[in-house]
């Protein structure tokens, strides 16, 4: 985590300020000085004992001079922290932002690999089912024929056995006849019957078939829906985040390297700052 190092901008404005002025005060010094080289005395020149002399001493106007220096190349040094610190947390960022454009494109990639999948199995099944039902539907097709077949001979069978019911009571016998009639009534009548429930067995799946069917179709337009999506979200994805041209060591040109240092120097080292006098 990189450490925030703030320092108030109005400090180092107001120490160019005063070195702007201490430059401007020492080049006035600097040329009064050369003036002074080439003067004669003069008539109208004021007696020496009444001009009011500086009662600032040398030493203390060099320490002045060297103590904004000082200052100032402290404010300097602080800045190109700030300016280190501000590269790290810049390409901390970038770094970040490219791990999250990473994570999310990768996300969706497999997100839309596995909705294809499940698309594609979802697809096959519902392959499948229609099959199903298509060769339920001609199944149940021929039973109902099955049954339409075996209705006349039931129906002639069970005609003709209440037909001879109609005998006189003297000729009711429990014959021959009777007992074949009714033996091929009970045969057609089992027949019809076991028919009838298979086609209800078969008409119960097709009834589930059928409902499957329409759930699978409602799966498989979700999956291409959300399918959609997630290709939607691909293409609105920014362009991958690039790697900053900034670097830490690019704002740390000042004051970096000892051998560097000019006389009287304030330098950063690896931690706080600290301060280098070679007098």
């Amino acid at each position: 985590k990189t450490k925030r190092v703030k320092v108030p901008p109005p400090r180092l404005n107001n120490t160019k300020v005063l070195l702007e002025a201490d430059l401007s005060d020492k080049n006035a010094a600097l040329d009064l000085d050369m003036k002074c080289i080439g003067l004669a005395p003069g008539e109208n020149d004021p007696p020496i004992q009444s001009l009011q002399f500086s009662k600032l001493q040398p030493f203390n106007w060099s320490s002045n001079t060297k103590s904004s220096v000082l200052e100032a190349q402290l404010l300097q040094a602080e800045s190109a922290q700030i300016r280190r610190s501000i590269a790290r947390t810049v390409q901390t960022v970038k770094k970040g932002e490219k791990q999250q454009h990473d994570l999310v494109q990768q996300a969706l990639d497999r997100n839309i690999a596995s909705i294809s999948r499940l698309r594609d199995d979802l697809h096959l099944q519902l392959q499948q089912v229609e099959e199903e039902i298509n060769q339920a539907m001609k199944t149940r097709a021929e039973l109902e024929n099955a049954i339409a077949e075996k209705m006349p001979p039931l129906n002639l069978t069970k005609q003709r056995y209440l037909t001879r019911t109609q005998r006189p009571n003297r000729e009711l016998v429990n014959d021959e006849v009777e007992h074949a009639l009714k033996m091929q009534y009970d045969s057609l009548n089992r027949i019809v019957n076991e028919l009838q429930r298979k086609l209800s067995q078969l008409n119960a799946t097709l009834a589930s078939l059928f409902a499957h069917k329409t759930e699978l179709e409602e799966n498989i337009a979700d999956k291409e829906r959300n399918y959609d999506m997630d290709k939607s979200c691909m293409q609105m994805a920014p362009s991958r985040p690039g790697t900053p041209d900034c670097h830490p060591d690019a704002f740390t040109h000042v004051f970096d390297h000892a051998n560097e240092m000019p006389s009287g120097s304030l330098y950063l080292a690896d931690g706080d700052p600290a301060l280098s006098k070679t007098m």
